[in-house]
């Protein structure tokens, strides 16, 4: 292996770390469907926003999404708590990038432990000003 290479993913590791994003929610009453559980359409909105920060904040170039791989909704989130979404790019391509995004709910008003509820994968990739793929890492 040479040392561009290690080069390379010393940068691609040191980018990952500095680009995590954590987006906070309150869940309230608009956002949530007849079973007072917030929208399944929302949730995946707001991990789609969230993926895109993280992914922008890696690469610091216009993406754009091309798919979002299967997403687990593991556990429903009622209304009246907080969210957190984290997003961590997980795989870099050369013109394309994945973000795993984790969406976390937590009681507002006890100490009660911090659930995972839902995680999925987003792919997005760099276009240039033309609407060209390019290359996520110069």
């Amino acid at each position: 292996m040479n040392i561009d290479q290690n080069n390379r993913e010393q940068l691609i590791e040191q980018r990952i770390n500095d680009s995590v994003t954590s987006v906070f929610k309150v869940v309230f009453p608009g956002d949530t469907n007849h079973h007072h559980t917030m929208f399944g359409g929302g949730v995946m909105s707001l991990m789609d926003e969230t993926s895109f920060i993280a992914g922008t904040r890696f690469c610091r170039k216009p993406l754009v999404t091309v798919s979002s791989g299967k997403i687990d909704f593991n556990l429903p989130i009622p209304g009246g708590t907080l969210v957190e979404l984290v997003g961590k790019v997980i795989r870099v391509g050369r013109t394309s990038l994945d973000v795993q995004v984790e969406v976390f709910i937590e009681s507002m008003y006890s100490d009660d432990s911090r659930e995972k509820a839902i995680s999925g994968v987003f792919t997005f990739v760099a276009l240039d000003e033309n609407k060209k793929p390019v290359q996520v890492i110069d």
